[in-house]
């Protein structure tokens, strides 16, 4: 149960990151291009297995989880696309923001789970008392 939520609130917390900033972006940014229906859609699934891999496999550092989640956004990218649609005039920027996105969603994730662990903790300690 402890995962489903962990799945639930990786995908919740990454999906409004994604589309606040996009947002945020093309209004500051460009005014006439809009996130179209597909992009939404894209970003959901994206993130949905994103979610999946980060939480279902036991990778062992942080960095590991760092590339896999840039591997999939790529990989995701290709498919939707059909090709990766970076240029380098861009791509730093684009991983700068998905770095971002992904340790906040990494840094929410710690403190759900360690508030978790503070209560079982605390639910042990008063049953052994």
């Amino acid at each position: 149960m402890n995962r489903l939520k962990n799945i639930f609130l990786t995908l919740c917390c990454s999906f409004t990151l994604v589309i606040i900033i996009n947002c945020l972006f093309s209004t500051l940014f460009v005014d006439s291009n809009y996130i179209s229906l597909k992009d939404v859609y894209m970003v959901f699934f994206t993130c949905f297995i994103v979610s999946l891999v980060v939480n279902c496999f036991k990778l062992e550092s942080v960095y590991s989880h760092y590339l896999s989640v840039m591997s999939i956004i790529f990989i995701m990218e290709y498919i939707f696309y059909g090709k990766v649609i970076l240029m380098f005039s861009n791509i730093i920027p684009t991983i700068v923001i998905m770095s971002f996105i992904f340790f906040v969603v990494y840094l929410s994730l710690f403190y759900v789970n360690d508030k978790d662990a503070k209560r079982i903790n605390s639910m042990i300690n008063k049953s052994n008392s």
